[in-house]
């Protein structure tokens, strides 16, 4: 039997990947809301209110208020920012940590497919196949702690593109389905289930212009 040391167990690289990213983004958990944050969640009376998420048809109050049409179309990361602002009203250290976590997710996901996709029949017989955890692992962390994720993850508005564009709802369907492909079994999730994992990830960040 193949032994394979703790360096190379998946279970080891999620936690150096969740342990790395935390640290990576750690210095930004003091950082002022600034530009959209203000009119996001500080000036925002949508965010203010928790009922306006449980009866979204209510908030036509604010209808003249510029974030009224925002919150029509990302729902979901309105549904977010309610959330942090009914826990933590202004304080900015528990918007950036949901954004971190949302970010540690999307590394996971990231070491996920890399796995599965060196699975496929096509990369099954790789001359890499011998390092797939490692490869999956160096990947995540170049796609969680690329500079060009910090703006992702260090502006509490960007959150909208962290939970939609970075595939933490739209890619979790490809992701079972590959994963039924992989192990040659019935599909794992039911269709429909799939549509609404990608009708969620369109709610998070319809509109986006950003």
């Amino acid at each position: 039997m193949k032994q394979t040391n703790l360096f190379s167990r998946p279970i080891f690289h999620c936690l150096l990947i969740i342990t790395i990213i935390s640290i990576v983004y750690s210095n930004t958990l003091e950082a002022p809301f600034v530009f959209d944050d203000k009119l996001v969640i500080v000036e925002n009376p949508i965010v203010r209110d928790l009922g306006y998420m449980v009866n979204p048809s209510e908030a036509k109050v604010h209808k003249g208020h510029f974030e009224y049409e925002s919150f029509r179309h990302r729902y979901i990361g309105y549904l977010t920012f309610a959330i942090n602002y009914w826990f933590h009203k202004l304080d900015v250290t528990g918007y950036h940590l949901v954004n971190i976590a949302i970010h540690i997710i999307n590394g996971l996901i990231v070491y996920w497919l890399v796995i599965l996709t060196f699975k496929t029949p096509f990369l099954n017989s790789s001359v890499l196949g011998g390092r797939i955890n490692e490869i999956a692992f160096f990947a995540s962390l170049f796609f969680a702690c690329h500079p060009l994720q910090t703006q992702a993850v260090t502006y509490i508005w960007q959150r909208v593109t962290s939970l939609s564009h970075n595939i933490l709802l739209p890619c979790s369907g490809f992701l079972h389905f590959m994963e039924a492909y992989i192990k040659k079994t019935q599909f794992i999730c039911h269709p429909n289930a799939n549509i609404v994992l990608l009708w969620l990830g369109y709610f998070c960040s319809s509109r986006n212009e950003d």
